[in-house]
């Protein structure tokens, strides 16, 4: 063999053992709950609906296991039903970046009463998926 593939059988394991290899930059996996914003809002809503506040709150940017207190977290009232009705208007603010204006329909047996809600949300694209970054009340 050549003297400088010699130098080549060196140098290379060399390289490798100094720098490392490369790095393996999968992307996170998303989770289909945060796979589009309006997906990201009905799991949002439904956790909300189930009384499991730590899941809903994992729809939030800035949510953090250790934050969380269950004593923070005010009860919804007498609910039944509760459910996304609609999406009224998606406007996208960049790439990463939308506002979601939809309609929430909750129902009471209770009260024999159906109401709705009209909100919105500023959801980001994160490594995890999409998630809410600041509520919107119209």
């Amino acid at each position: 063999m050549p003297r400088n593939i010699y130098k080549l059988l060196i140098v290379i394991p060399l390289g490798i053992t100094i720098c490392g290899t490369p790095q393996n930059d999968k992307p996170k996996k998303i989770e289909p709950e945060f796979a589009t914003p309006q997906k990201t809002i009905e799991y949002y809503w439904e956790n909300l609906a189930n009384n499991d506040y730590q899941k809903a709150l994992t729809c939030f940017t800035d949510y953090s296991p250790e934050n969380y207190n269950k004593k923070d977290i005010l009860p919804l009232p007498d609910i039944d039903s509760l459910k996304v009705d609609s999406i009224i208007k998606i406007k996208k603010e960049g790439k990463k970046q939308v506002v979601l204006y939809y309609r929430v329909s909750f129902y009471s047996k209770r009260q024999k009463l159906t109401k709705t809600i009209i909100t919105g949300d500023r959801l980001i694209l994160t490594d995890s998926g999409w998630k809410i970054k600041d509520v919107l009340i119209p």
